[in-house]
């Protein structure tokens, strides 16, 4: 409880010393000294103590002695003169000589979030957020810790210190907390087309009604593709190609036309050129192919009506009997097995076509054993020949010619089975067509 001392002074002077400025209620107060009680008529001095709580009033205990209806003036310095009849009640804020508690710090009660832009045009583009955060007055707390999250971070994520980054297409909101408060704001990623590109820079067409498909990429800023972009397609001239909302060129006639992809301010261009072509000369009309893995190359030239040729266009090749022989894009041949087989290069109706046949000419021929010795007056031994092709593939069923450069030493039949017959040394030589091969039979007979 706080208390008021009073001193009624005998005279006119003011006693007391000065006194700070009483503060409110809430902040609390002191003061330094009494109150001062001025009178303009002598009266002895009555000490008074007064106990008062704060906001309480109370009644003077007793009038000034010899004043009675008397009033006395409080003055505090700094303040406006008050005069308080004796007899009327007494209202104080009280003052507590005890230290005044410091001030809470401030608590956030709203977060303002500014984006430098709420709009990102390009997967990876960023833009920087900050915060503001203020207390329930509406005042700015300086310091203010805050965390941000994103709603979508598969659309925009968010750093700690506030950096948002595109991801993908889309919206997302972005907030900033402290404490119990929060804000928010919401961005947009709008991929805005900064480059187009056609799959072609030029087509060629060589049927009429042929037809081409154009693929289109757009990119935004980032390099990234535009998924679904709107795209718009127009032909130079369709009386050589259309195309369609889709990007299909159609050859309607001979000549060239321009097709264009725009989007936006951004266009592409591709140059379509129709040559209808007549026939497709093969080179050479037959091919023989003399070993298992042999291979060879035929060519196909497109020529229109009038001959010329027709450069630049893929053809199609194909074999009717790849047991036989195989073809790649580009015309090289390589044989498989013993055989014929047709090899064709076409485009649309167009079709030209080549036969290619399959042999195994005698190249090398394996003999063993290399070396024989006989002993007796005889002996037989069999000698084995495999014939290969050139490729080092076996002949199957190739039949070879045995011949010894000595029948009186060693003989040999047609099966390559050889008999000793005196003592000496004789040559085996198995031929099939120009490969040879020899085997060298010593014979030696006991007496």
């Amino acid at each position: 409880m706080d208390s008021l001392r009073g001193i009624f002074p005998g005279r006119g002077p003011v006693w007391g010393a000065s006194c700070r400025t009483p503060l409110s209620p809430r902040q609390g107060c002191s003061a330094s000294c009494p109150p001062r009680v001025t009178s303009d008529r002598s009266a002895p001095f009555v000490p008074v103590r007064i106990p008062l709580a704060v906001g309480l009033k109370t009644g003077l205990p007793s009038p000034v002695h010899g004043m009675k209806g008397a009033s006395s003036m409080w003055k505090e310095p700094g303040r406006p003169l008050m005069t308080l009849t004796l007899a009327g009640a007494l209202v104080l804020v009280g003052c507590d000589d005890s230290p005044t508690d410091p001030p809470l710090d401030p608590q956030p009660s709203a977060v303002e979030v500014i984006a430098e832009s709420a709009a990102l045009t390009y997967i990876g583009a960023e833009t920087s957020l900050s915060a503001v955060v203020r207390d329930d007055t509406g005042a700015p707390i300086e310091g203010a810790t805050v965390t941000w999250s994103s709603s979508e971070d598969a659309v925009v994520s968010v750093s700690t210190e506030g950096q948002a980054t595109a991801v993908s297409s889309g919206s997302a909101t972005i907030t900033a907390t402290s404490g119990t408060a929060s804000g928010n704001v919401t961005l947009d990623v709008i991929q805005e087309p900064d480059s187009i590109a056609v799959s072609e820079e030029e087509i060629l067409l060589v049927e009429i009604g042929a037809t081409e498909q154009l693929e289109v990429t757009l990119l935004d800023a980032g390099g990234t593709p535009i998924e679904d972009a709107e795209i718009t397609w127009s032909s130079s001239d369709e009386v050589v190609a259309t195309v369609s909302e889709d990007g299909v060129v159609t050859a309607v006639g001979s000549g060239t036309a321009v097709v264009t992809a725009e989007s936006g301010d951004h266009s592409a261009t591709v140059e379509v050129q129709v040559q209808p072509a007549a026939s497709i000369q093969m080179d050479p009309a037959d091919l023989s192919l003399t070993s298992i893995g042999a291979t060879g190359t035929v060519t196909a030239t497109l020529r229109d009506a009038e001959g010329a040729a027709i450069v630049g266009v893929p053809l199609n090749w194909s074999s009717s009997d790849e047991d036989v022989v195989t073809v790649d894009a580009d015309g090289t041949v390589e044989a498989i097995g013993v055989g014929t087989a047709t090899i064709s290069a076409g485009i649309g109706s167009i079709e030209g076509s080549t036969s290619v046949t399959v042999s195994q000419t005698a190249d090398a021929i394996e003999l063993t054993p290399a070396e024989l010795t006989l002993v007796t007056a005889g002996a037989t031994a069999q000698l084995t020949a495999v014939v290969m092709d050139a490729g080092g593939t076996e002949i199957e069923g190739a039949v070879a010619t045995w011949t010894s450069s000595d029948p009186a030493v060693a003989t040999v039949d047609s099966e390559g089975e050889v008999t000793a017959i005196a003592n000496g040394t004789a040559v085996i030589t198995a031929q099939s067509g120009e490969a040879t091969a020899t085997s060298t039979v010593t014979v030696d007979i006991d007496d």
